[in-house]
């Protein structure tokens, strides 16, 4: 048990109870769009990853500027849409049909 369980047992059967549900379709569409946007956002942020390792130039919109690779904007730039995609991180809930269900 966590720390935070030890000084909040109640918040445990939270928890367990948190790990599954069964939803009505109108919600479900609504979570699965959010993971459809939460994937694109992920999607967006490697894409300029990948182009920043590759030493790509990066340019910031039609009449952004352009972030030459090497420079300490590309690097700086590089390294803070690395952390961005670190914070999005995965999509907090798993989708599974009920005919994946094991259980």
């Amino acid at each position: 048990m966590s720390d935070s369980m030890e000084h909040f047992p109640h918040l445990e059967d939270l928890v367990r109870d948190a790990d599954r549900a069964v939803i009505e379709e109108q919600t479900m569409r609504v979570v699965l769009k959010a993971e459809q946007h939460h994937q694109h956002v992920r999607d967006q942020l490697q894409q300029v990853v990948t182009l920043g390792d590759q030493g790509k130039r990066i340019s910031l919109g039609d009449d952004g500027p352009v972030l030459e690779p090497g420079t300490p904007m590309h690097k700086g730039f590089v390294t803070g849409i690395k952390v961005a995609l670190h914070m999005v991180g995965d999509f907090p809930l798993k989708v599974v049909h009920s005919s994946e269900d094991d259980d």
